[in-house]
Parts: structure tokens; sequence; C-alpha cells
């Protein structure tokens, strides 16, 4: 289950760790291909820590693709598409 993984990654966002956060994250990921909760989370800090929008658009594509359904997960597509083509200007 990716659950654990997610935990621990969520427990070092809080202690400001972002670096085992996405160690964690991705670690779920690479156990777990299709798990969502992990790509929010790393698209998450890719658009508000990392400042990546375009990175942060990828994994919320990638979580359309899987399950087109989640919430939220359009906004996520439509406020890093509009950061990404105004940094490009």
């Amino acid at each position: 289950s990716p659950i654990g993984h997610n935990g621990l990654g969520a427990v070092a966002m809080l202690a400001g760790d972002h670096d085992a956060a996405r160690r964690h994250y991705e670690e779920a990921l690479r156990r777990f291909p299709l798990d969502i909760a992990s790509r929010q989370s790393l698209a998450l800090l890719h658009e508000t820590v990392w400042q990546n929008p375009g990175e942060a658009v990828r994994l919320c594509e990638e979580v359309r693709q899987i399950a087109p359904a989640t919430p939220g997960i359009d906004a996520c597509i439509e406020r890093n598409r509009a950061r990404v083509s105004a940094g490009s200007r």
C-alpha cells in the first residue's frame, strides 16, 4: 500500500523537509505507479515550494488520465498552465 509512504511524505512536508517528502512520494510511485495521492502531493510541492508549474501540470495531467473525476484536478491543470504561459512571455 502507498499509504505508509504518503504518510511519511506528509509528515516530512509539515516538518518543512521537502526533499524527504519528495523521496517518499516518489518511492510510493515507484512501488505503486497508479497512486493518485502521491502525484497530487508532488504536484503541490512543485507548484508551491519549487515554483515549477510545468512539472505540476504534468503530474496533474497524469492524475486526470488515471482518475478523471479526481476533485480539483482540472483546476490544478488550468492554474499551472496559466502560470507556465505567463512565464513564457
